[in-house]
C-alpha cells in the first residue's frame, strides 16, 4: 500500500491559502499569471515560480495577456503572507511553483513521467513510490511539482467563500474578481495608480474599465447640486 499524502502538510494548506488570497486580492494579477493553464504548455502559464518572485523589491515577474512578461507590483501585505508561506513550504529551488497542486495523482504522475525520461526503469519507480511519499521523492530527486491550476485555484476560492459565508453574486469570489476589486479601490484614489497596478498599457483602458465609478461619483455630485438648487426655489 502506497503512503497516504495529501500532498501538502495539513498545517501547511491553511498558510499557502492565505498567501495566494493575499496575492490576487493586493497585486492584480490574472490567474494564469499565477496558476497553471492546462491549455497552455509556455514557461509562463505553468504557475508562479519562486525565482520570479523579488519578495526584497516587491515585484513578481508574469506573462502579461500582451504575451510580454512584465513586473507586477507586490505589496507589503503580500509579502508578510507570501514570506510566511515559503518559511513553511521550503521549496527545494527556485524553479518550485509558489502554489504547488495538492492533487495526489498529479504529483504521482509527475514523478512518473520525470523519471522515466532520466532512464529509470517502470519498476523501479514503482518501488520508490511504494517506500516513499511523493513530498521527500519531489524534494529528493529534484523534481518541480506542477502548480495549482487555474480551475483549481477557482474551486479553491469556492471553498473558501463557503467556509467564510461569503455571499457574493456569481457564487463566489473568482480570482479576477479580485483584480477588479482593486482596480475600484485604486481608481477611486488615482487611475494613473490603477493603470499601474494593473498594467494596462493604456490609461484609456483604465478609464474604460472603471467608467462607472466616474458616473456614480458625477451623478452623486449633480444630486448634491440638484438638492440646493431645488431647495432654494
Amino acid at each position: 500500500m502506497k503512503p497516504q499524502w495529501r500532498g501538502m502538510d495539513a498545517a501547511a494548506i491553511p498558510i499557502r491559502n492565505r498567501a495566494l488570497v493575499s496575492l490576487l486580492a493586493s497585486t492584480g494579477v490574472r490567474g494564469a499569471e499565477i496558476c497553471r493553464d492546462t491549455e497552455d504548455d509556455r514557461d509562463g502559464r505553468q504557475g508562479l515560480w519562486w525565482g520570479r518572485v523579488d519578495l526584497e523589491n516587491g515585484a513578481l515577474r508574469v506573462l502579461g495577456k500582451n504575451q510580454q512578461w512584465e513586473y507586477a507590483q507586490l505589496p507589503s501585505q503580500a509579502q508578510d503572507h507570501l514570506r510566511r508561506h515559503y518559511d513553511v513550504q521550503q521549496p527545494a529551488s527556485n524553479d518550485w511553483p509558489v502554489f504547488p497542486t495538492a492533487h495526489v495523482p498529479s504529483l504521482y504522475r509527475t514523478i512518473r513521467r520525470e523519471l522515466r525520461e532520466r532512464g529509470w526503469e517502470d519498476s523501479a519507480t514503482e518501488s520508490l513510490l511504494d517506500d516513499q511519499p511523493p513530498k521527500e521523492i519531489l524534494r529528493e530527486h529534484d523534481i518541480s511539482p506542477p502548480a495549482i491550476t487555474v480551475r483549481g485555484a477557482r474551486t479553491l476560492m469556492k471553498r473558501l467563500c463557503e467556509q467564510a459565508e461569503i455571499d457574493v453574486e456569481g457564487g463566489y469570489l473568482k480570482p479576477h474578481g479580485a483584480r477588479r476589486g482593486l482596480g475600484d479601490l485604486l481608481y477611486r484614489e488615482s487611475a494613473e495608480l490603477a493603470q499601474s497596478a494593473l498594467r494596462h498599457e493604456s490609461i484609456r483602458t483604465t478609464h474604460d474599465a472603471y467608467s462607472h465609478i466616474d458616473a456614480s461619483e458625477t451623478a452623486e455630485a449633480v444630486s448634491d447640486v440638484l438638492s440646493g438648487a431645488w431647495k432654494n426655489k
